[in-house]
This record gives C-alpha cells, sequence and structure tokens, in this order.
C-alpha cells in the first residue's frame, strides 16, 4: 500500500520547501535512495528549480554523496516523463525508438490539410453561417479559421480523454442530454409557413419601410432593420435554416411614446411575433446543434485517426502522445507498469490541480503503486481549464482519501494585511470549504491595500486611470520591502504588476503607461509588424532578392540607415538603391544555405542586434528578433511534404517569407514571453499569466470583467468520480449549444452557472494573492 501525502497548498505557503524537505528527509532516513526519485512539474523552469533545491538541501544536511546520486534520480516534466518511457519501452509500444517530435506547426498542417476530406465535417463547412460561423471583427478571424480551431479545440479535448476519447459511443449520452434540455418540438414546417404568411400579410399592407415616419434615428433604424428582415423572410427560404432570423421577427417595433405607427401595423406585426413563437418549440434549432456537435465529434475522431496513422507511418510523434501513449502503455501492459515502479522509491508530483483527465490517470497510477508518495497542488488556482485542466479530479481525490490530506497553513508572501483580506473573502468565494493561511511576514508600516473605484461612463477608463495612479505611486516614492536586504527602499517600476482580465485590456493599460513615459513588459501581439520584425524580414527579402524595392526601402527607410523616405524614394527612381552600402551588405553568399544560417549572417551584416539598443524598447525588440530566428530553425526542419501539401514548395528565403506570413492560430502574432526578458520595467499581463508569480505592488484590475461560458463549446464531463483508478472509462462530453432563442439557451447556461463562478472565484483569488507588499 502507498504512503501517500496530499498537500492543499495555499498560495505562498511554501509547497517548495515543504517538497524539498519531505524528500530529503525520505533520503536521510534511508526510505529512498537518491536515484529512484521520480518527480514531476509542469514547466521546465519549476523541475530546474525543484532539482536545485532538493540538492541543496541534502547539502545543507552534509549528504553530499546523495546530491551528488541525484543527477540519476527523473525529476522533470511530465512530457519529458513520457518520452522516457516510451523510448525506454519503444518495442513494447510497438513504435519506434528514437520517433522525431513533430513541431507545432507541423501538427497544424497534418490536421488541417485532412480537413477538407474529412467526411463527418462536410455537412457543417457547406454552411458555415447556419452554424453560426461568420466573420469574427473583434478579432478579425474569418468564418473558416473559427470553424477550424474549434475543431482543433474538440481535438485537443478528446485526445485529453486518452483511448476514450477516439470511442464513437461517447457521442450519445451528450446528445441526449441536449435533447433532454431542448425539450419537445412541434410541427417544423407548419411554423414556418405560418411565419413567411404573416410577413407576407405585413408586407401586403405595408410594402415600404416606416423608416421615414420615425421620430428618431433609433426608431428609423430599427423600423428599416425590421422591414429587412421581413421581406428576407416572406421572399426567401432563409426561415428554414436561419434561428436568428426567427428570433429578431418575435422583436419587431410596435408604437412607442412619441413614435406612433399607422393603424394596422402593430396588428400584423403582432401576428408575425406570435407567429415568430413558433421557434421555441421548432425542431430546426435542435437538429442543427445535434449536427453541429455530431461534426465537431465524429469529424475530430475521423482527423485523431488520420492524424496518428501519418505520424506513425512517419515515425513521428508530439507533445500530447507522450501522454496519451505512455498512459495506454502502462494502463494496458501490467508487465511494463510494474518494471516502470521497479525502479522507483517515490512519486512526487506538484501543481496536481493542472492535470488534464489522461494526465490525471498516468500520474495517478504511477502515484498509487509506488512505495511513497507526495502529491502537491492547491485547487484554488486550478485556472487552466483552457488547456484542458480539470480541478473536479483533485478535488475528488481529496474527497475519496481524506485521511492522506495534509495541508500547508501558512503564507510567507504576502503583508498581513493582504492576507486578512485574502482569509475574509476565502469562505465567499470557496463556500464549500476554505482553509486561511497565517501570515509569517511582519507588516511593512506602510500601506497595504487600496482600492480604485473608477468613474463611469461609455470610454473605459481604467486605463489611463491606472497608469496615473502608479505614475503618482512611483513618484511618491512608496515603500517595498527589498528581498535581499530585508529593508524598506523606494519602489521601482519593475517591482510593479498591473493584472488584467483580457489581453485587450492589458494592451489598453500597456499604452497609457507608455505614455506617462515607463517602460512596460507585455506579452501582447503584434510580433509581426514589430520595428525589428519587419527590418529584419525586409533584409532576408534581399538577401533572396536584392533587386527587391520594397523591401529595400523598407530596410533602409526603417533600419539602422534610418534613411528619410524622400532621399531613399530618389534613389529607387534613379536606379541606384542597389547601390547604398548598406544593402551591399545583405548581398546573397550561399544559394543553398538554410533560412536559419542567413538570417544569422543578414542580422550580423545589418547590425540589428546593435540597433535593438536604439529602439523604445530595446529587450522586446531582442527577444522579438530572437523569435524570428526560432520560427526560421522551425521551418528548416519542417518536413518538405507538409510544407508542399500546404502550398509552400522549397526551401529558400523566399518561400519562409511566404509560410510565416501565412501562418494562422499558434499566436503566430503574439511577442515572446516576457519572463524571458532582462530589461526593467512595469509588467502588465492577464490574470493566468500571473499564476505562479509575485510582485511587490500588483494592480487589479477586470473585477467588473462578466463572462459566462461560451456557446457551441465542449467540455469534458464524468459519471462519477468513485473509481479514480479508471477514471477515464467514465470519461464524457458536455456541450454548451448556442440557440437563438433565450428560453432555450437559458437551461444550458444556468446548468454551467456554478461551474462559471468556481472559475471565477479561482481566477480571483490567483489575481489578489500575487502582491508582497501593496494589493491595489
Amino acid at each position: 500500500m502507498t504512503d501517500l501525502t496530499l498537500v492543499p497548498a495555499g498560495a505562498g505557503a511554501g509547497k517548495t520547501t515543504r517538497i524539498q524537505r519531505t524528500v530529503a528527509a525520505w533520503v536521510i532516513e534511508g526510505k529512498v535512495q537518491p536515484g529512484r526519485i521520480l518527480a514531476v512539474t509542469f514547466t521546465e523552469a519549476a523541475a530546474a528549480e525543484l532539482k536545485a533545491r532538493i540538492r541543496a538541501e541534502l547539502i545543507d544536511r552534509d549528504r553530499i554523496a546523495d546530491a551528488l546520486e541525484l543527477e540519476r534520480a527523473y525529476i522533470g516534466t511530465i512530457h519529458g516523463l513520457g518520452q522516457r518511457l516510451l523510448t525506454e519501452q519503444a518495442f513494447g509500444a510497438g513504435r519506434a525508438p528514437t520517433s522525431r517530435l513533430l513541431t507545432e506547426a507541423e501538427r497544424d498542417l497534418l490536421i488541417r490539410l485532412k480537413m477538407g476530406a474529412c467526411a463527418p465535417l462536410q455537412e457543417v463547412m457547406g454552411d458555415l453561417a447556419r452554424f453560426g460561423y461568420v466573420w469574427d471583427r473583434a478579432t478579425e478571424a474569418s468564418a473558416e479559421d473559427r470553424f477550424r480551431n474549434d475543431v482543433l479545440r474538440t481535438i485537443d479535448l478528446l485526445r485529453g480523454l486518452g483511448a476514450r476519447g477516439q470511442d464513437p459511443g461517447i457521442l450519445g449520452p451528450a446528445l441526449q442530454a441536449l435533447e433532454a434540455g431542448y425539450g419537445p418540438t412541434g410541427d417544423g414546417a407548419a411554423f414556418t409557413l405560418a411565419l413567411q404568411e404573416a410577413c407576407r400579410a405585413l408586407l401586403a399592407r405595408f410594402p415600404e419601410s416606416l423608416a421615414e415616419l420615425a421620430s428618431s434615428p433609433t426608431a428609423a433604424k430599427a423600423f428599416r432593420d425590421d422591414h429587412a428582415r421581413l421581406r428576407r423572410a416572406a421572399e426567401t427560404d432563409a426561415l428554414t435554416r436561419d434561428w436568428t432570423l426567427w428570433q429578431k421577427l418575435r422583436e419587431l417595433r410596435l408604437s412607442k411614446r412619441g413614435a406612433p405607427t399607422p393603424p394596422g401595423y402593430d396588428d400584423l406585426a403582432g401576428a408575425v411575433m406570435a407567429a415568430a413563437e413558433g421557434l421555441l418549440t421548432h425542431p430546426g434549432p435542435l437538429a442543427d446543434a445535434k449536427a453541429h456537435l455530431s461534426a465537431l465529434v465524429h469529424g475530430a475522431q475521423s482527423l485523431m485517426a488520420g492524424y496518428d496513422a501519418a505520424k506513425r507511418a512517419g515515425g513521428l510523434i508530439d507533445f500530447t502522445d507522450m501522454i496519451t501513449l505512455t498512459e495506454a502503455l502502462l494502463s494496458t501492459r501490467p508487465e511494463i507498469l510494474q518494471a516502470t515502479l521497479g525502479e522507483i522509491d517515490c512519486v512526487v508530483i506538484d501543481e496536481f490541480q493542472d492535470t488534464n483527465p489522461v494526465q490525471f490517470a498516468l500520474l495517478w497510477r504511477l502515484a498509487q503503486g509506488a512505495p511513497l508518495a507526495l502529491i502537491v497542488g492547491d485547487v484554488k488556482q486550478a485556472i487552466m481549464g483552457f488547456q484542458g485542466a480539470d480541478p473536479r479530479l483533485s478535488e475528488a481525490l481529496h474527497r475519496a482519501l481524506p485521511g492522506a490530506v495534509d495541508p500547508l497553513d501558512s503564507n510567507y508572501r504576502s503583508d498581513p494585511r493582504i492576507m486578512a483580506l485574502v482569509n475574509t473573502l476565502g469562505p465567499v468565494l470557496f463556500p464549500e470549504g476554505y482553509d486561511p493561511l497565517t501570515p509569517k511576514r511582519p507588516e511593512t508600516g506602510v500601506p497595504a491595500l487600496e482600492a480604485l473605484n473608477l468613474p463611469g461612463g461609455r470610454k473605459d477608463p481604467a486605463p489611463a486611470c491606472i497608469a496615473a495612479h502608479v505614475a503618482t505611486l512611483l513618484a511618491e516614492g512608496v515603500l517595498v520591502v527589498d528581498r535581499s536586504t530585508k529593508t524598506l527602499r523606494a519602489a521601482r517600476p519593475s517591482d510593479v504588476a498591473v493584472l488584467c482580465y483580457t489581453t485587450k485590456k492589458a494592451a489598453a493599460v500597456a499604452a497609457s503607461l507608455r505614455a506617462e513615459g515607463f517602460r512596460v513588459r507585455i506579452q501582447a501581439d503584434g510580433w509581426l509588424e514589430a520595428p525589428l520584425t519587419r527590418i529584419a524580414r525586409a533584409a532576408l527579402a534581399l538577401a533572396a532578392d536584392p533587386d527587391d524595392t520594397h523591401a529595400a526601402l523598407r530596410f533602409l527607410t526603417l533600419g539602422p540607415a534610418r534613411l528619410p523616405l524622400g532621399e531613399a524614394l530618389a534613389l529607387a527612381v534613379d536606379g541606384l538603391i542597389a547601390t547604398h552600402p548598406a544593402l551591399m551588405a545583405l548581398a546573397p553568399e550561399d544559394p543553398v544555405a538554410t533560412v536559419a544560417a542567413t538570417l544569422s549572417r543578414v542580422i550580423r551584416e545589418a547590425g540589428l542586434r546593435d540597433f535593438a539598443a536604439t529602439l523604445p524598447e530595446p529587450a522586446e525588440a531582442l527577444a522579438d528578433l530572437a523569435r524570428l530566428e526560432a520560427e526560421a530553425l522551425a521551418f528548416d526542419v519542417l518536413a518538405a511534404d507538409l510544407k508542399a501539401a500546404a502550398g509552400f514548395h522549397g526551401a529558400g528565403v523566399q518561400v519562409f517569407l511566404g509560410w510565416l506570413a501565412a501562418q494562422t492560430g499558434r499566436d503566430i502574432d503574439r511577442h515572446p514571453d516576457p519572463s524571458g526578458w532582462t530589461a526593467p520595467g512595469i509588467e502588465v499581463c492577464t490574470w493566468h499569466a500571473a499564476k505562479g508569480r509575485e510582485w511587490p505592488i500588483t494592480l487589479v484590475a477586470g473585477l467588473d470583467y462578466k463572462f459566462i461560458s461560451r456557446p457551441n463549446t465542449l467540455r469534458a464531463e464524468f459519471d462519477h468520480f468513485d473509481d479514480l483508478g479508471a477514471v477515464l472509462d467514465h470519461a464524457g462530453l458536455g456541450w454548451l449549444p448556442g440557440f437563438a432563442a433565450p428560453e432555450r439557451q437559458a437551461p444550458f447556461a444556468e446548468a454551467l452557472i456554478a461551474q462559471d463562478e468556481r472559475e471565477a472565484a479561482r481566477l480571483i483569488y490567483v489575481a489578489l494573492t500575487r502582491a508582497r507588499d501593496r494589493l491595489i
């Protein structure tokens, strides 16, 4: 029987210290050999820190030999563990021992290339608007982009359920739940005919819009819109598929004070609205929702099968395979599981609340088979649901084994007054149970809490108000505790973080802070059009084609030469632009050089790294340049057949530039992660990105944000959690449809309110616990 300890570790509770001391104690007591430790985290950085701290603990306890033997242990990421086990057991798994890791770009290409021929997707792909896929003005994503992203998300969800995700039977209960939630239906054809006739009757009496009779622009617009909808309903077959049109016809404008309608209009409009009530029991919306759900699930399963076959044929593997294949191997081959367990004395898992179902199944299988197991996590900080993490699994484990739970009860991060606020809010955020954390730090003696109640209005005042407040704090020399000296000192910009709920708000706050003269660190969009990215792309284009005048003008005017546009244009008109020394240095050298090698040469010849130091955000510019180099390396190793299938033939610089411009998804336009920068500045990030981090001064923006689950999304559901050793066998799907009628949508949305509130509570908890000295 495993000696298991479950450690709920709240924010700043010292979980890593608990791990290092526990593991060191096991070693000293002779329970564990250092080389037989299995410790799993979710990032390389966290793994490196954990290994270093265990080593330091052993050295502090005079166990030098044990500290050296630690090199033989496995302390790394869950993906690294999966890759290691698959390599060691390659023949047992029926796979090549040296499978090549697919890049994310290759993965997307492999799947997308098969979408056009995927039969289950054809009904939705043939009429995207009918199923809610239209151009998104906010993100500028096309209907095709949005549908493709939904398919990819469905694939990720199903793969996170292991073999269960490929079971065709997983769809059945979700369809049944959809029918039950929608309720009884009537005669759709009769409803449609009645509404069409009512619309025709109104138009026969009032063939023109009432807009000219309206007394206000608002009324005029409403009557114009109503008239257009009435004509579309009466003169086309739109009523057979456009359920939003039905809903709009339930809401026609009638007489209002100051804006009367002609005699007889309200009666005819009322008849239209009454006929449109047929939407509430029309079978069409339900049929479309079922078709949409079926297409996503069966389409994703079909694509997964083709994708897996292509990978196997090519000796390829991706990051998800490292988990799913390992879980399948250990669950179906008991001799391999026992061989693996025979090599370890203990299992240590950090951030356990962030596991998705298949990760949970893999790690729990190892933990319950090891002599010793230490599982650390905090369900209150489980905010990675958008990546498939499911905190219900950790909650179920704690409920099933209450005697193994040993929570940490202290906070070493925040000023006691901040913790008093958090502890007061805790029972409200987590009514199912909240364990308060006792602060261990002394009070700073300066204010620790502020609340900014911003003015209302149509324009969002938050970015400008936040920037002004930060400027005031820093100008006044607000005091914070220096982590090295433990004494008070004046705050610096790098001591401040602004946490926003959305990336859009974060970008607006960053712009306001820059307007106040501050340097800002932010992971935002705009990488492709960032100054140094544009200059480097122009330099690459010139290295491939010295006669590319457009690239030459861009490089000369934006780059190190900083030539005035008029002067550069004059050189181009006179045919002398190619003779400029800055361009001559970029002339092609080796025609067979890789893109990465060519980019490295032009960066050197153009002096772009030195030029970065002259830009407003030099560290960001250097990070942008490094990102371009990484993309070039990824392109160089991209399989030629995948590039060709996507319409990019060859491996040269010009093909790379076209390939780069054509990429969608993958956060292709996202600036690199600011955690890799070294430049000081105020950090602006989302609540999600703040997880695991801390700052002396934290401003939490977005407490007024309202969010609900997005319609037409899938999630994992479970029959029960009584058998955690076989949790994947009980996995199913939940579907939030997107019905046009609020009455039909409400039961599905209301069923998720509790889940939405729990997600919000966890996000708020994370955001409020990042501050060390001052929370605003």
